[in-house]
């Protein structure tokens, strides 16, 4: 009686042991990718006096990657970054917003629609040398109470950096309206740091001085637990804009991300979900 009692405490354990060296095992098996696809859905919380407000946004984007992408113990979600592998990124997005006074039942609603087309091209040079081009077309329809309106607009951003060690990515933009260390300038970082085998972190920072204005800062973080598994957030001064953040590797293949903002206008809640192969 005793040997089987002692077994079936064992095998337990046992098992349990197996199952974190399986774990374990399975984040050293290298693995790779160079497609990614994410759909994401946000909505909009923005409480206004005496007005029904209603906003919610759908996107899509599609990543292809020049060189595979290796998997092992690094944060998936920092694996291109660290490995330098260039890529090329389009996103869709369409945002929709309806409004109506709750103190007028017989007012129509006004609405209007949002469409967003971005191409993002992300180079690594000769292992030093950082190269960012987006050109984004957007296109606007408002229907208010008695008439409707329309209009489309584009724009494009570009940014260079240097990468003098690895994990460090040093930048600075410019675009349509502001040119290279014109109309003011400024400077980001982005820096992945190991912890310990496993666990990392990242931490970006960006500091804006425009001729016009208020000069800004952008602080973000995150924290990977494991190569799988990241909590951070961010926090800008230029609309008091707080964010908290994490994704979730539930196997090589496939992401879920979640997202939460608030500044003064309100809140917004964003999920996303995606794929690698």
């Amino acid at each position: 009686m005793e040997i089987i009692a002692t077994k079936f405490l064992v095998t337990p354990a046992l098992l349990l042991s197996v199952a974190a060296q399986a774990d374990m095992a399975s984040l050293n098996l290298e693995s790779e990718y160079q497609f990614e696809l994410r759909g994401s859905y946000t909505y909009d919380d923005q409480p206004i006096a005496s007005l029904d407000f209603d906003s919610q946004a759908y996107g899509v984007e599609a990543s292809y990657f020049y060189a595979p992408v290796k998997l092992g113990q690094q944060p998936y979600a920092e694996a291109a970054f660290l490995q330098g592998v260039s890529s090329l990124e389009l996103s869709m997005q369409r945002r929709e917003t309806e409004s109506r006074f709750t103190d007028c039942a017989s007012c129509n609603a006004a609405s209007s629609t949002y469409d967003y087309l971005t191409l993002t091209s992300r180079s690594y040079v000769a292992d030093y040398l950082y190269l960012e081009g987006t050109y984004s077309y957007s296109d606007y329809e408002y229907q208010s109470f008695n008439s409707t309106s329309s209009n489309d607009s584009d724009f494009w951003f570009a940014s260079i950096g240097v990468m003098p060690l690895e994990g460090l990515l040093i930048t600075t933009d410019f675009n349509k309206r502001n040119s290279l260390f014109e109309n003011g300038w400024n400077l980001g970082a982005k820096y992945v740091v190991p912890v310990t085998e496993t666990a990392a972190i990242n931490m970006e920072a960006t500091y804006s001085d425009p001729d016009i204005g208020d000069d800004t800062w952008l602080l973000e973080a995150d924290y990977y637990f494991t190569p799988t598994l990241s909590l951070g957030g961010s926090y800008s001064t230029q609309s008091e804009l707080y964010t908290a953040r994490s994704t979730w590797y539930w196997s090589k293949s496939f992401a879920v991300d979640v997202e939460y903002q608030e500044q003064y206008l309100g809140d917004s809640y964003t999920i996303g979900v995606s794929t690698r192969f």
